[in-house]
C-alpha cells in the first residue's frame, strides 16, 4: 500500500518527543534529536509513502510483514505490547499519549489495550493510522536504557541495534543515505 504523505511529519514528530518526555527537562539538542531519530527512521523504513511491505509468509506468523509508516514487524507484535505495557505503568505518560492519539483528555489508555488484544487488527490499525504508528515508535526508543545519541552516525548505528535488529534487512549506510536523499528534501517542505 503507497499513500502520498499529506502529513508534516516534522511537527508531529517533535510533538510526540515532548508528550514522552512530559514535565522531564531535557535541552533542545536532545529533543532536536529525538525528533530526527523518528524521522529518519521513517525514511528508511517508508521513505514516507509506503505502508506495507514484504510477502505474506516466511516468518513466524502467517500474517508477517512490515507495516505502518514506521516499518512495525508484525513478527514483533511482542514488542509493541512490551510498548503497551511500558505506558500504562506510567500514568501521566499515558494520560498525554491519549491526548496526542485521540485528541482528548478523557480518552482512556485501556482503549489501546482493548484494541491489541486481536494482534492483526491491532497492526491493521497501526499501518492506516501514522500517529499511533509514530507514537509506537517513540516509546520503542524512550524504553531503551542507554542514552539516545545525539549525531547522526550514532543514530544510525543506534537505529539499526535498536529498532531494526541484526537480522533486518536495514542498514547504517541505508539509514545515512535515506536521510540525505528522503529525509532532507521533505523537512525542505516542512520547515519553512
Amino acid at each position: 500500500m503507497i499513500v502520498k504523505p499529506e502529513t508534516n511529519y516534522y511537527e508531529t514528530a517533535h510533538e510526540i518527543c515532548c508528550i514522552v518526555y512530559g514535565r522531564r527537562p531535557y535541552s533542545q539538542k536532545v529533543r532536536a534529536s529525538a525528533t530526527r531519530l523518528l524521522l529518519e527512521t521513517c525514511a528508511t523504513e517508508s521513505h514516507f509513502i509506503y505502508r506495507r511491505q514484504g510477502k505474506r509468509g516466511g516468518g513466524s506468523l502467517p500474517w508477517d510483514r512490515l507495516i505502518g509508516a514506521w516499518g512495525i514487524a508484525q513478527t514483533e507484535h511482542l514488542a509493541v505490547y512490551d510498548s503497551l505495557e511500558f505506558v500504562a505503568k506510567r500514568r501521566a505518560l499515558a494520560k498525554r499519549s491519549m491526548v496526542f492519539l485521540f485528541g482528548h483528555e478523557n480518552a482512556d489508555f485501556r482503549t489501546l489495550e482493548i484494541l491489541s488484544a486481536v494482534p492483526i487488527e491491532f497492526m491493521r490499525l497501526i499501518a492506516g493510522w501514522d500517529r499511533l504508528a509514530l507514537w509506537l515508535c517513540r516509546v520503542h526508543y524512550f524504553r531503551q536504557p542507554e542514552a539516545m545519541p545525539l549525531d547522526l552516525n550514532g543514530r544510525a548505528a543506534w537505529y539499526k541495534e535498536k529498532y531494526n535488529t541484526a537480522g533486518g534487512a536495514g542498514s547504517v549506510s541505508k539509514y545515512k543515505r535515506d536521510c540525505s536523499q528522503v529525509l532532507v528534501p521533505r523537512l525542505k517542505e516542512w520547515i519553512k
